[in-house]
């Protein structure tokens, strides 16, 4: 757990996708086409895919140089979404509870 707690959102990401595509295939195709898969996926920064429109993920089911798998590729965009979803919850739970203090305490009784 303490190596995956240095890795980078990308670098995780990068590892969830190769295994999520890797599932079904040869992973000898997959780690061929993956500097493609880097490149297409905007080297995994979650931040820059979470908010890409429908035509850069539709474009992704026509890019050669990735397996073109809609199910798998909706997943990573999904998967994206989740991240910068938590990110933005996390913001405003620690402007809440910088604003209202500490929380109260309750009675033993």
């Amino acid at each position: 757990m303490k190596a995956l707690a240095k890795l980078s959102d990308d670098r995780i990401l990068s590892e969830m996708t190769k295994r999520v595509f890797s599932a079904g295939f040869a992973w000898s195709v997959i780690e061929a086409k993956w500097p493609g898969f880097e490149k297409a996926f905007l080297a995994f920064k979650p931040a820059k895919l979470a908010f890409q429109p429908d035509d850069f993920w539709d474009a992704l089911l026509s890019d050669t140089s990735i397996v073109r798998n809609g199910a798998k590729i909706a997943s990573v965009r999904e998967e994206c979404r989740l991240r910068a979803g938590d990110r933005q919850r996390a913001r405003q739970l620690r402007k809440v509870s910088w604003r209202s203090g500490p929380p109260p305490t309750r009675s033993a009784f």
